[in-house]
């Protein structure tokens, strides 16, 4: 697949029901029962639509979504959910949806951007490396007992 065949897009609410049943089927692919359940989904297109961006095939299918929040008072971003189609991947779908991503927050006078990631995820860490985040610490039982992450942090003034 060329990047050309892809669009990236802010997540359509007049599209939502249809959307959150392809968003839901792709986290489980993905995730598995770690996946997010479809409420959040509905939740978070509600409170962080104009950082939800929806990866498209040129069938406008979803392939890969990037969820992402900006906490205003301090001109933070967080990169909170990032999902691409397993037989997709290594084809720089990742790369583009961070890439909107950060000029999302950029143009928000966003400051840094955070990310936590599963320490065992290595191809997660490169990627996010990749494009500037650096590790900041281990934190311990991030998510519940024995689900660490790296806090990763990405200046952006």
């Amino acid at each position: 697949m060329q990047k050309e065949e892809i669009v990236i897009e802010l997540l359509d609410m007049k599209r939502l029901k249809h959307d959150i049943e392809k968003l839901c089927k792709l986290e489980r692919e993905i995730f598995g029962i770690d996946g997010y359940p479809r409420y959040f989904f509905r939740q978070s297109a509600e409170l962080f639509g104009d950082t939800f961006l929806v990866c498209r095939d040129a069938d406008k299918n979803i392939i890969g979504y990037l969820l992402g929040a900006v906490k205003h008072e301090k001109k933070e971003g967080w990169l909170l959910s990032m999902c691409v189609d397993e037989s997709l991947r290594k084809k720089g779908i990742g790369s583009v949806l961070i890439s909107k991503f950060l000029d999302l927050l950029k143009s928000r006078s966003a400051q840094a951007v955070f990310a936590t990631v599963d320490p065992l995820n290595l191809a997660t860490v490169n990627l996010y490396s990749k494009h500037g985040f650096r590790i900041q610490k281990l934190e311990q039982d991030y998510h519940g007992i024995g689900y660490h992450r790296y806090l990763m942090k990405k200046t952006l003034a």
